[in-house]
């Protein structure tokens, strides 16, 4: 985690420096990696515990219409 914090710290400084030196395709190129690590993240942390808690054991399924 301590590595990921570190990592994302980088990213933002890189995007602040970015826009400092009026380099807006690097910040914009860096913003949509920032963006895509975070849904990437978001999607697999919502996929991992989402589904640990799932039981269809006890659920009936409905009945097909003929």
């Amino acid at each position: 985690a301590d590595q990921l914090i570190g990592d994302v710290e980088l990213m933002h400084r890189a995007m602040v420096e970015a826009i400092r030196e009026q380099q807006p395709e690097d910040a914009d190129a860096l913003a949509a990696s920032h963006a895509n690590l975070a849904r990437t993240r978001v999607t697999s942390y919502l996929g991992n515990s989402l589904t640990g808690a799932m039981d269809l054991a006890g659920l009936a399924m409905p009945a097909r219409a003929a």
